[in-house]
């Protein structure tokens, strides 16, 4: 028979949490079960242990703290439901198709850049397959450019801050899919999702609790970068992606680069004035001069 100082430590290990209130119902619950066995009797296979218990008061209270040991566990697991850290990878491709609106953030870091200089640029992203794409990029903190992806008249609208003008584009039905598609994550979260990874476990990113994958030169990013290492981290509870990082070399500079992807709110309520153009009275239309791939960046360049 276990000590009384040993059934204390199993309760404590338990790290149940309980008030005063539920603490009296399961002990007056506990020991009316055992007066209950005392006055009725017990099953004949069972006689003579509860016969022991009876006739024992060391061993009474050392049933009692079993008895609290399991309706404590019983209680906890039934009152707040234990959440399991798995995620189902083909679930988590089937949500971000059924997805209509989102938001998310896109950074890009020259890791081994100039001696006294690591750039960092970061786009705020809103997509909507309605209303169309609204991108405000950044460099180093300061406001670069913010662009405007509009599906009813197919324009971009690019909006450059430090000089003062903005630059519109007419496009073509496949140049406006592409560009699109390009600002899109979840292409390359579903080729995330079938490759051959290594399982991260659980983490809490963002203050959510998450699963990760881990992938190694993934073939889909053959062609831009190498030596990559990547990972994946999918909310356990909505099975959404949370967090997304990959790094590697740069195959058209030579430099290493870090690219986060994070911040995503699935399902956002996004209105058409959300996506602008927002262009303040002073700036000037300016003819654009530089290719489409030069003025909106997308997830593998800038």
């Amino acid at each position: 028979m276990k000590s009384k100082e040993t059934i204390k430590k199993l309760i404590l290990r338990q790290k149940i949490k309980t008030d005063r209130q539920t603490q009296d119902r399961i002990l007056a619950g506990a020991f009316e079960f055992l007066d209950n066995l005392s006055a009725n009797g017990c099953p004949p296979q069972s006689v003579t242990v509860y016969q022991a218990i009876i006739n024992n008061r060391l061993t009474q209270l050392a049933a009692v703290a079993s008895i609290i040991i399991g309706i404590f566990v019983t209680s906890h697991y039934i009152g707040s439901p234990v959440e399991v850290c798995t995620v189902a990878m083909a679930q988590v491709s089937d949500n971000i198709d059924d997805v209509h609106t989102f938001t998310y953030r896109h950074r890009k870091q020259i890791l081994n850049g100039q001696a006294d200089r690591k750039s960092k640029t970061e786009t705020v992203l809103y997509i909507s397959p309605d209303h169309g794409v609204r991108l405000g990029t950044y460099v180093d903190g300061k406001a670069e450019m913010r662009t405007f992806l509009l599906p009813a008249e197919k324009v971009k609208i690019t909006v450059i801050p430090d000089e003062k003008q903005y630059q519109r584009d007419e496009l073509t039905e496949h140049t406006f899919g592409q560009i699109q598609r390009e600002n899109d994550p979840r292409e390359l979260i579903r080729q995330f999702l079938s490759s051959n990874y290594t399982d991260l476990g659980c983490k809490v990113i963002c203050g959510i609790q998450s699963h990760g994958i881990q992938v190694h030169n993934p073939g889909f990013l053959q062609n831009t970068m190498k030596n990559v290492v990547g990972r994946l981290w999918i909310n356990v509870k909505t099975q959404l992606p949370v967090r997304m990082e990959l790094e590697g070399v740069d195959i058209a500079t030579s430099k290493r680069i870090k690219i986060v992807t994070d911040e995503f709110r699935w399902e956002a309520d996004l209105q058409k004035e959300d996506f602008g153009p927002f262009i303040p009275e002073d700036f000037i239309l300016e003819k654009p001069d530089s290719s489409l791939d030069d003025i909106v960046p997308s997830l593998d360049k800038d």
